[in-house]
This record gives structure tokens, C-alpha cells and sequence, in this order.
């Protein structure tokens, strides 16, 4: 065994025994207050001494009318007898709001290129970025018609139904 390990089972050796003297040997600090050790001595009852329940004649039963089993649920409870509701013998005709004009477009710009002559679109819908031109027609239902420096112009594949969308403009 080389010297390093000896040193540390020396050390151990010492920790060890240090701490069995404080554990046989502990030290009193002024204000501490101590438990009292209970004895281990186990006292043993005598039959008479033994208090019997009662048995089960002696209790007395009381039936309810509520059922312990019953499904329970925190919904209010339907009623089970329906009332009688008068209906009206007309009944008025129920108006539909047909919405007037294409839907709210769904791109925003985010920006443009000029490549070789043609311009190219840079066009956003949520997480997505479309790259169209003049003539493209985008997720099926939108066809770019004209390209102008202050708008965009499209076209509702369904209903031929044109709108422009805004193009931004910078100061330089």
C-alpha cells in the first residue's frame, strides 16, 4: 500500500472514531433543553381489562331515501317532467347576412425584387412567405393581376372579385 492511501485511511480511521466519542459523548451547550428518554418497557392488557365494541345488533340502521350508488355529477340535474311550451303558430323568417364583397385578404407585403426586368413579390400569410409575380396565382385562390409602386392588385379565383392591397413607402 503506497503512502497516499495509507494517509487517507488514517484520516478516515480518525473521522470515524471522532465521531463515535461525540455520538457516546455528547456535549451539554448553556439554554438546551433535552427530551426524556421513554423507557422500552411494554406493559401487556388483561382480557377484563379489554373494551369490546358493540356488536352489531346493538347498532341501529337508519334507511334514507338518498341512494349511495347513485351517479353523481357536477352539471345541474335535468328536470324529469317537461313543461308544456307554447309555440307560436307564424313563425318569423329567419334573415341570413350574405357578407358584401371578397374576404379580408390574407398576405401582407414584406417586400419586392426586381430580377432580370421581372419583379418578384415577397408576400406573408401568418408563418408563411410566398414569392410570386404578375400572372401567379397564390395558394389557389388569389391570381396577382397588376403590380403597380403604391398597390397590389388580386383577383378572387372564385368570384373574379378584385382587391388592392397597400404597398408601403419608405423615405430615403
Amino acid at each position: 500500500m503506497d503512502s497516499g492511501a495509507k494517509r487517507r485511511w488514517t484520516v478516515l480511521g480518525i473521522l470515524m472514531l471522532a465521531t463515535l466519542v461525540a455520538i457516546a459523548y455528547p456535549v451539554d451547550e448553556e439554554g438546551a433543553t433535552f427530551l426524556p428518554v421513554r423507557s422500552s418497557i411494554v406493559t401487556v392488557a388483561k382480557p377484563s381489562d379489554l373494551v369490546v365494541p358493540p356488536t352489531v345488533d346493538s347498532l341501529e340502521w337508519v334507511a334514507t331515501e338518498v341512494d349511495p350508488f347513485a351517479i353523481r355529477s357536477w352539471t345541474p340535474a335535468v328536470p324529469t317532467q317537461v313543461e308544456a311550451v307554447a309555440v307560436p303558430r307564424e313563425v318569423a323568417p329567419v334573415v341570413v347576412a350574405v357578407p358584401s364583397g371578397p374576404p379580408a385578404l390574407p398576405y401582407k407585403f414584406i417586400g419586392q425584387m426586381d430580377s432580370g426586368g421581372e419583379l418578384l413579390l415577397y408576400l406573408g400569410r401568418g408563418d408563411q412567405v410566398h414569392l410570386a409575380k404578375v400572372g401567379d396565382t397564390i395558394d389557389g385562390l388569389y391570381k396577382i393581376v397588376q403590380v403597380s409602386k403604391t398597390q397590389i392588385e388580386f383577383e378572387l379565383v372564385a368570384t373574379s372579385e378584385r382587391q388592392s392591397l397597400l404597398i408601403p413607402q419608405h423615405e430615403n
